[in-house]
């Protein structure tokens, strides 16, 4: 609707490093400018069929602003924002962790989740639920951050980077450990998830534990065959996979979605607290570079 909208908003042809300085519109112009496209999607929207051929860019775009409400709800976590908002606060969590056994063996979707293919699991037990902070802080308290033996090389080299050996947004004070949500200091709730963990950071504490990561197959399957035993979407979990192509994958017309990512970062599976209720879905993949701590990140583990 501007005729400069490609140079200031197209995110394959604009840098991340230029994007600060860009001659963006003011708040007020931007407002306008939302108003007008949500009015056209919505007319173009109400004559367009119901086959999920005519629905795809309406389903591709929707879900694709999911996206950027949680990452908008990450930066506020970073920036200390508040957010009183009751749906996007994490919600209460079982109190006790099980072990599942898992025995060997149309709408919309994004392309990296396509196509189907077989891959042949041996039989593995995995935690019911994520790690909480209750069994991640032994770790920390034990002296995990300071010990190079659990970590790889290169989660040794993003620990020594950081400014303080602990997990971000936590703190431990004279009374106990502490966290900052939304800007707003409280006593960390330690049966809550271990939450804003890198992969590095879940991948240590499996070896200090003796445990390790699913793989993202392991996962899915889990989600798929334990049901109501199996919980998840508190917070996005790290997996042992790399990002990769599916067999006969084929990019969808947003081209760089998927396949420029395809560099081994790893998988993470389900939703977090601040995920859109619609994009909750067990075959989801998700992927992010292995040190990010801004997301609502945690992880579960299988038995060695």
């Amino acid at each position: 609707m501007r005729a400069d909208a490609d140079r200031l908003y197209d995110s394959s042809q604009v840098p991340h490093d230029s994007r600060w300085a860009l001659p963006l519109p003011d708040a007020l112009a931007t407002r306008r400018d939302l108003e007008a496209q949500l009015a056209t999607t919505l007319d173009a929207l109400e004559h367009a069929g119901d086959t999920d051929d005519e629905l795809y860019f309406f389903r591709l775009a929707l879900f694709h602003e999911d996206m950027h409400h949680e990452a908008a709800l990450c930066m506020a976590q970073a920036l200390g924002v508040p957010i009183d908002d009751s749906r996007w606060q994490l919600p209460p969590h079982p109190q006790r962790s099980e072990t599942i056994t898992i025995e060997g063996g149309p709408g919309f979707a994004f392309d990296n989740e396509l196509q189907p293919h077989e891959v042949r699991l041996a039989g593995y037990w995995i935690d019911s639920q994520v790690v909480r902070w209750r069994e991640y802080l032994p770790f920390v308290e034990a002296g995990g951050y300071s010990d190079r033996r659990w970590w790889t090389p290169e989660g040794w080299r993003h620990i020594e980077a950081k400014e303080a050996p602990a997990p971000a947004f936590v703190m431990r004070k004279p009374g106990g450990w502490q966290q900052w949500r939304f800007g707003s200091l409280s006593t960390l709730d330690l049966d809550a998830p271990a939450c804003h963990l890198s992969c590095h950071e879940a991948a240590a504490w499996c070896r200090w534990s003796g445990r390790r990561l699913p793989t993202e197959f392991e996962w899915e399957t889990a989600a798929l065959d334990a049901g109501d035993a199996f919980h998840w979407g508190r917070v996005w979990e790290w997996s042992a996979s790399p990002f990769a192509a599916y067999p006969g994958f084929e990019p969808h017309p947003y081209r760089d979605y998927s396949a420029p990512w395809f560099d081994a970062r790893p998988v993470l599976r389900g939703a977090s607290f601040a995920t859109q209720p619609r994009l909750h879905d067990p075959r989801y993949r998700n992927f992010f570079l292995p040190g990010r701590t801004d997301i609502f990140a945690g992880f579960r583990t299988c038995e060695v």
